[in-house]
């Protein structure tokens, strides 16, 4: 979907991708598809979907990012500020922490990024910013059970902003229906 108009477009992110993203923890975005070139270099909206991940899966994200990642954060993680961040989530899951916000706000806009140009993961390892094996560099398509490559889109110079703003997502890219806040706070991206 190409936006004809200068009303941003949007994203759709699952949670607890979507926050990592726009607090500048998660430099790319992975997708079996390429962004097409008419939104590349473009401020993207990045939406959270409605979808609460549950505790089971934030906490076998978090060992998985121990025992996999390491300091490395092998997919382009910043590992120690997104582990704090999904062990609160985490924490509020399993009732052990209730100080009155969930980190991970969900069906609302979180704030923008700039768009860059997608990359595969083969080429993105061999260049030094991710650490991922060869069987980490594809998926499987569930239909056919091929092969499908994944890409990295980066996420630069996010912008998060002060409060989540409420909005139904849709997939692919959408066109973002209300005015982007005067009030975004910018994060300090990591080169990924």
């Amino acid at each position: 979907m190409r936006s004809t108009d200068s009303r941003p477009l949007a994203l759709t992110v699952h949670q607890p991708w979507a926050t990592l993203i726009v607090a500048g923890l998660k430099p790319f975005e992975w997708r079996t598809w390429e962004a097409p070139a008419w939104a590349q270099g473009r401020r993207v909206v990045i939406h959270a979907s409605r979808l609460d991940p549950k505790a089971h899966v934030l906490d076998r994200l978090i060992a998985q990012i121990d025992c996999d990642l390491g300091t490395r954060g092998g997919e382009g993680l910043v590992v120690e500020p997104a582990l704090r961040l999904l062990r609160d989530a985490a924490a509020v899951r399993h009732g052990k922490l209730h100080h009155g916000r969930d980190p991970l706000p969900r069906g609302a806009g979180l704030g923008t990024v700039l768009l860059g140009v997608p990359a595969s993961k083969f080429a993105l390892r061999a260049q030094g910013k991710v650490y991922a094996h060869d069987h980490h560099c594809q998926v499987r398509d569930p239909k056919t059970g091929r092969p499908r490559t994944l890409y990295g889109w980066p996420m630069r110079s996010p912008t998060r902003w002060a409060a989540p703003v409420p909005a139904k997502g849709a997939q692919g890219f959408w066109t973002w229906p209300h005015e982007v806040p005067a009030d975004a706070v910018a994060e300090e991206m990591v080169d990924g």
